[in-house]
């Protein structure tokens, strides 16, 4: 990612060469996503930092790799075909992890309409809903024995109405649980979980024992000096991970002689000498890692998806639930599936051929089928404030008020959707209130990540926006006010408007502001 034209024809190599760093006009972000997942805060003048530590905003990283990602998809594809396809012939389908709150689907959102990409041609889908998508869809192929494949068996349980894992292992690890209702609709029976037991805690198990051989000074000179090389290196392991054998990886040169070096000792005595002694060695500049030591490498992953599916196999929603199909990257290792079907033996695992494609082919099935997914869980609390008749002994006193001669509580938070509720996109949750003779009503819509909060001050609960209507009262009566939240794909509308009349308001909210990004909304 170049961040300004640099003057010099001079390669990577040269450069490290003579200055011993690399290009400062350039960045280079490594699973930017997981970098997002890992702030407090998601707005639109968030930074993160790429590899050596520089920073950037968010919101352009993103971007500029859906631009490169839509040009490319246009070059290939004209390549290939007779007539010339335009970006406005093109519905994308955006894929977002299931437990993203509704900050960074938003954040997602702009990142693409900043990427050229028109709101009217974008669609949202969570990853799991996609891996079940596709699973249902993708042609099935008998093998030699004609028995059924993944893909049969999976459709089968669905068709059964059969609730199912989706375990879907990249990086980080989502679980949700699914089902097919009488529709033939995908349906979520629990809230989405996600943590970081998937590639990634395999990955910084790996580097933790690189530390432990070379030295943190030397692999943080490496990882900012000689970027090529530390890139080649973390591949071959990525690659070879996924396989259940002894481990060996080549040690680039650069490395070798950084260590070198630094400790005036050869990298095979000083293995001689540590506590890695007849279980690392170096040998024709190979590391071979005896398997008790890679097999280590898993330990923190497999223990944490191990603990998630007994939590969700635990609920008593999931009592009957049996199934789990395997999708993402990781899944495809040999280790993490023997370990998980050796764990789980009363489960039937169903691991798609090419699991770490999962998502983006049904992505694809998504952008044709956009009916396919049902509702969802709502992940906090939504309100409103009203000012109801006090409640002797139940109200704090401190909320009590005369109207009219009559003694009502103040700030009572009253919930429309409440958080474990099930939600649909496009669907109106509305509530109707009487309103006290005044000629404007500021309504404010309030958040919180309590299931039932009492009142609009306490802790944990926030306004997330406000409107104002006109009232027109007829016959000296009070008004009816109704007021409305609309849950979108990306977005959440809230609307006010008065019963029997045509005063209506709505209110979008800029959630991304970071002055008016809520704590607990990232999450």
């Amino acid at each position: 990612m170049e961040d300004s034209t640099s003057d010099s024809d001079s390669s990577d190599s040269d450069l490290q060469e003579e200055t011993g760093c690399i290009a400062i006009d350039y960045y280079y972000f490594c699973d930017f996503k997981k970098l997002l997942l890992n702030k407090n805060k998601i707005h639109r003048d968030l930074e993160i930092e790429d590899i050596s530590g520089k920073p950037m905003k968010a919101l352009d990283v993103f971007s500029i790799s859906m631009i490169y990602m839509k040009q490319t998809l246009l070059k290939e594809v004209n390549e290939r075909t007779a007539h010339c396809i335009y970006e406005n012939d093109i519905e994308f389908v955006l894929t977002v992890p299931a437990i993203w709150g509704d900050l960074g689907k938003l954040f997602m959102q702009e990142a693409a309409v900043q990427a050229g990409i028109s709101k009217d041609q974008l669609t949202l889908v969570l990853e799991p809903e996609a891996a079940s998508i596709y699973c249902q869809n993708y042609p099935s192929i008998q093998d030699e024995e004609q028995q059924l494949n993944p893909s049969d068996e999976f459709r089968t349980l669905v068709e059964n109405k059969e609730k199912y894992i989706v375990l879907d292992m990249g990086g980080m690890v989502d679980v949700a649980v699914h089902k097919q209702n009488e529709r033939g609709i995908i349906k979520e029976i629990l809230p989405s979980i996600r943590e970081p037991f998937g590639g990634i805690s395999v990955d910084r198990a790996f580097e933790a024992f690189l530390i432990s051989i070379f030295g943190r000074e030397i692999m943080d000179i490496y990882k900012n000096s000689y970027h090529e090389d530390f890139l080649l290196f973390f591949n071959e392991f990525e690659a070879k991970k996924r396989n259940n054998v002894k481990l060996s990886l080549t040690i680039p040169l650069s490395l070798e002689t950084l260590f070198k070096k630094k400790n005036c000792i050869r990298l095979s005595t000083a293995l001689e000498k540590s506590q890695y002694k007849g279980i690392v060695t170096y040998k024709n500049k190979k590391l071979i890692l005896e398997p008790s030591v890679f097999n280590s490498f898993f330990q923190q992953a497999i223990d944490g998806v191990s603990k998630i599916i007994q939590t969700v196999i635990a609920n008593q929603l999931c009592a009957d639930l049996t199934q789990i199909i395997m999708v993402g990257g990781f899944s495809g290792s040999e280790k993490i599936q023997k370990v998980l079907q050796e764990k789980f033996p009363e489960c039937h695992f169903l691991i798609p051929d090419k699991p770490e494609l999962a998502v983006l082919k049904g992505a694809v099935y998504f952008g044709h089928l956009p009916n396919a997914v049902s509702g969802r869980f709502a992940r906090f609390t939504y309100g409103i404030n009203i000012c109801r008749r006090f409640i002797p002994g139940e109200d704090l006193e401190s909320k009590r008020i005369i109207v009219n001669e009559v003694a009502r509580c103040q700030d009572v938070f009253l919930s429309i959707v409440q958080r474990g509720d099930q939600i649909q996109t496009a669907t109106e949750y509305s509530c109707v209130t009487m309103l006290l003779k005044q000629n404007q009503h500021i309504a404010t819509i309030y958040v919180s990540d309590n299931k039932k909060p009492k009142y609009i001050d306490d802790e944990g609960c926030k306004p997330l926006g406000s409107l104002t209507i006109t009232v027109l009262h007829e016959n000296k009566e009070n008004a009816e006010i109704e007021q409305t939240i609309i849950f979108g794909e990306t977005d959440l509308t809230f609307r006010v408007s008065q019963c029997g009349s045509d005063r209506c308001s709505e209110i979008s909210f800029d959630l991304l502001d970071e002055a008016s990004v809520l704590d607990f909304l990232h999450t």
